[in-house]
């Protein structure tokens, strides 16, 4: 009988990071999103089970400056720290190939193939989220120094970024947003 090998995908470094970007962005969902629905029961329920409006200030801020310097840690480790193999060869970095990838699982889709094509180590489409999770940090840093700083300027790119966001998020897994 055959032995199953395994390969490790992440190693320990990637995986406390993903524990920390998964629980980041559950904090900020959960004490930001009450804010967008101020008359409804259920926002006042979990504003209060948060401890009021000022920790509920406070846990923002702070999952948000967590978010943001992992981001920041991410890419220092990624470029500069973890140098196994240089940052332009790694596998999860989008290729030609991922094109092709997509071309042909989309005939799969459709039923013009037999089968699924064969991928790498990184599919197409882990590569199409990390890049909206890249995307999406790159334009929420300075929407949130600026909102930090108390600027009026970043209430005025708020809805373009979020809006940018959705749509993104929206070509990835189908859905309906309601507005």
């Amino acid at each position: 009988m055959k032995k199953k090998t395994y390969h490790q995908r992440f190693d320990l470094v990637f995986i406390i990071q993903h524990i920390i970007l998964f629980s980041s962005v559950l904090l900020l969902i959960v004490s930001g999103v009450p804010l967008k629905f101020p008359e409804s029961q259920l926002a006042v329920f979990v504003i209060n089970l948060q401890g009021g409006m000022k920790m509920r200030s406070l846990i923002h801020h702070s999952a948000g400056l967590t978010l943001m310097s992992l981001g920041a840690f991410h890419f220092i480790y990624y470029v500069f720290i973890d140098r196994t193999v240089p940052f332009y060869k790694r596998e999860i970095i989008p290729k030609l190939q991922d094109l092709r990838d997509l071309y042909n699982h989309f005939k799969y889709v459709v039923g013009l193939a037999d089968r699924l094509p064969p991928m790498g180590r990184y599919t197409w489409y882990e590569k199409f989220v990390l890049s909206i999770v890249r995307s999406a940090y790159l334009c929420t840093l300075p929407q949130s120094l600026l909102m930090y700083r108390g600027k009026n300027e970043a209430s005025m790119i708020t809805l373009t970024i979020r809006s940018g966001a959705m749509l993104g998020f929206s070509f990835y897994r189908p859905c309906s947003f309601k507005t």
